[in-house]
Order: structure tokens, then sequence, then C-alpha cells
């Protein structure tokens, strides 16, 4: 390494991460967020189960 080079490593990962949270914040806002959207079809799916695995 030169003396007028300085060394970045891992700088991408850091870049990338900060990136990747400010996409999952942005998806995660709101009342009627596709997360949350999420997150309800899943717990409607689960009591569906729940339901069905109950009857005699």
């Amino acid at each position: 390494m030169s003396p007028g080079r300085v060394r970045c490593d891992g700088q991408a990962a850091v870049d990338y991460l900060l990136v990747l949270v400010l996409i999952a914040l942005a998806f995660g806002m709101g009342a009627d967020s596709p997360v949350q959207r999420l997150v309800e079809a899943i717990a409607e799916h689960y009591r569906r189960f729940t339901w069905a695995i109950s009857l005699p």
C-alpha cells in the first residue's frame, strides 16, 4: 500500500447495510404498509390452520 492511499476495507458492507435498513424502514412505515399486510396475512392463515386442525 502506498503512503497516500487510505484503506477502506468493509466500507461497501456498511453502505449496503445502510441502504437495506432504509428500504426496510420505508416498507415498514404507515398504517397499511406491506410489512403490516404480510403479518396480518400470516396471522389469518394461522388462525384458519388452527381452526381446521381443531375440527373433530
